[in-house]
């Protein structure tokens, strides 16, 4: 059996993750400071301390996962492998990426409950649609048989 959601337009992976550096000891100031003339990524020595640039779901981010759950509602994790159709519809005209939409979109429904991590999807297809105001995703998830 299929479930297909209709999803508002996700932001992109670029604007839903934030960068935040992950502190590993006590000398927080100067670390930080260093960090920043680094950027992300990067993993600074000083003192005795380590700094490591990562990623976290940003404010966009987890707003659009709020949408998504309350979109989804309440549905029992599927647990094997997937096949999965997302249908785009951009909200303007504007050059995208198609996959920088992926990741949030999968994010989002992982968090929703809809599956257990989106290394299920196996299979999947990807239709990009004239734009529409105010932009959606309709997909339709499928668990194949294992």
């Amino acid at each position: 059996m299929a479930l297909e959601l209709h999803l508002p337009w996700p932001p992109t992976e670029n604007g839903a993750y934030d960068v935040s550096p992950v502190i590993t000891s006590v000398a927080v100031v100067r670390m930080a400071a260093a960090y920043h003339s680094y950027g992300a990524g990067a993993a600074i020595r000083v003192g005795m301390g380590l700094i490591r640039g990562g990623w976290r779901l940003g404010k966009r981010g987890r707003d659009y996962c709020h949408t998504v759950a309350s979109h989804v509602g309440h549905v029992e994790a599927i647990e094997g492998p997937i096949q999965v159709v997302h249908d785009f519809w951009p909200p303007d005209s504007r050059r995208r990426d198609l996959y920088n939409h992926h990741k949030v979109l999968h994010d989002a429904l992982t968090k929703a409950g809809v599956w257990k991590d989106d290394s299920q999807i196996v299979q999947g297809a990807d239709y990009w649609h004239p734009a529409k105001r105010p932009g959606g995703v309709r997909i339709v998830i499928e668990e194949l048989q294992a």
